[in-house]
């Protein structure tokens, strides 16, 4: 199932942006190629949103405000303490100048 999570316009000028949906919070990356990647909205250390934190693009790498711990943008993966547990990806497609997340039915 395809959930819209923004506009295309709405990333522009940023980097990096935080979205509500009924089904689940996401939050988006652009990437310096201008791709753009979704992960959940959610520290796997604790329950932070991940758009609250700081993102560096060059690095493709965003920062828990919590307590430091680092993920790879693109994938998920987390990068160092505490942080011992990945966040989800979502794969990300543009149709339309929309921004749509594929996610699992029992989302």
């Amino acid at each position: 199932m395809k959930i819209k999570v923004a506009s295309v316009s709405e990333l522009e000028g940023q980097d990096m942006i935080g979205r509500e949906t009924d089904e689940l919070n996401i939050v988006l990356f652009k990437l310096t190629d201008g791709s753009i990647v979704a992960l959940e909205d959610r520290c796997s250390h604790a329950d932070v949103k991940l758009s609250d934190g700081e993102y560096d693009p060059v690095a493709g790498e965003v920062t828990c405000t919590a307590h430091g711990a680092r993920f790879c943008a693109k994938g998920g993966k987390q990068l160092c303490m505490p942080a011992v547990m990945p966040v989800r990806a979502y794969p990300v497609e543009v149709i339309e100048g929309g921004i749509f997340v594929e996610v699992d039915d029992f989302v």
